[in-house]
């Protein structure tokens, strides 16, 4: 069971461009000569430090990709476990305790606002990574407690983000990317 974050970075090419066109571009502006019409401006391209820049660029932008997204990937677990706390899924306020397992958990101790956390052992598990250059993974690491979050996640949603959740994982991706 897991969630997977996907970059698209489209304002990225033009700063790549600039920066590399900023390194292997020279130009001098000529002083119109005697006789001549106009001022002339010479252009002076540097095709192997164009080249160069361009490769430093890429890497600089998916190493900050990656760096990105892990991030967003974190802050969409916290997302995640802040709203199960507090007894939401995705999809809104979470279905009440069975009376029989609300009677188990009273016996126990524990609050009977469902949340999702008896042990702690199963939010607890969530964990994070980048699966590929623009894609990070948010995802139980251990197979136990995977199998609990499958089932919990059938009765009451909570491993997943609505339409807002999404909007903001995308403005922190972006802000972060800058």
């Amino acid at each position: 069971m897991a969630i997977q974050l996907l970059a698209i970075v489209g304002r990225a090419v033009g700063t790549v461009a600039e920066a590399a066109a900023k390194a292997a571009v020279r130009g001098t502006f000529n002083k119109a000569k005697e006789g001549a019409v106009a001022p002339s401006i010479s252009i002076d391209i540097d095709a192997a430090g164009l080249e160069k820049a361009l490769r430093n660029a890429k890497r600089d932008v998916e190493l900050q990709i990656q760096k990105s997204l892990l991030k967003t990937a974190q802050f969409g677990t916290q997302i995640i476990l802040d709203r199960t706390e507090r007894g939401i899924g995705y999809e809104g306020k979470f279905k009440d305790y069975s009376p029989a397992y609300a009677k188990f958990r009273t016996k126990k101790g524990r609050q009977l606002t469902p949340d999702l956390n008896f042990s702690g052992r199963m939010l607890g598990s969530i964990q994070q990574r980048n699966e590929s250059r623009n894609v990070a993974k948010i995802y139980f690491g251990r197979a136990e407690e995977a199998k609990k979050a499958a089932f919990n996640n059938q009765l009451r949603p909570f491993f997943g983000f609505n339409s807002i959740e999404k909007d903001r994982l995308r403005r922190f991706f972006n802000k972060d990317f800058k």
